[in-house]
């Protein structure tokens, strides 16, 4: 089954999806669940998709490439370790504040069984930005020599803990607020 058949539903379906995943989960949700959000004929959804599995791991690529992308945008790749963990830190905590059905998405995602070798690739890309920024930063003497995989968990893990504290108006992520925490996550890794 080809998921171009038909090309101008798809973004239709994909944007539909997203809300039902969203809010029903995995298991929750259903095609027909989808196929009503998106107005189309429950039999559309399998013009583009092979099934529901096919479905979810064509939104995390499309919808965790296009993060990725705008996390990306204007990325000062000769700046120092300091400025471009800024701008990685602040630009993802922003995409995710701008589109938390996303955000709820790629976090269910990243805990499901269907993280494919589609998908570790797209997330090795990203790791691979943030990686060479540690490598950089420990020539520049600015970084401490951890683990790359525990300076994600010390400074990635911030961000999807304060945007679901924000969603459940438990903070508000004002500008003071999110360069202290930006800053945080820095000292977290920082000599």
């Amino acid at each position: 089954m080809s998921e171009t058949a038909g090309g101008d539903k798809r973004p239709k379906i994909l944007e539909a999806a997203i809300r039902v995943f969203s809010s029903h989960g995995f298991h929750g949700a259903t095609m027909a669940m989808i196929a009503r959000e998106a107005g189309v004929a429950a039999g559309t959804l399998y013009l583009y998709f092979e099934g529901k599995e096919a479905l979810i791991g064509a939104l995390y690529l499309e919808f965790k490439g296009s993060a990725f992308d705008e996390v990306l945008k204007d990325y000062p790749a000769e700046g120092s370790a300091r400025a471009r963990f800024e701008h990685l830190w602040t630009r993802q905590l922003a995409v995710y504040r701008r589109r938390p059905e996303v955000f709820r998405f790629l976090e269910q995602f990243q805990q499901s069984p269907f993280l494919d070798d589609a998908a570790r690739e797209l997330t090795q890309r990203y790791y691979g930005v943030f990686f060479k920024l540690l490598e950089d930063g420990l020539r520049e003497g600015v970084l401490r020599p951890l683990d790359p995989m525990v300076a994600v968990a010390l400074c990635g893990g911030a961000i999807p803990f304060l945007v679901k504290a924000e969603l459940d108006g438990r903070i508000v992520l004002d500008e003071a607020t999110i360069a202290a925490a930006c800053d945080g996550s820095w000292r977290a890794i920082a000599v």
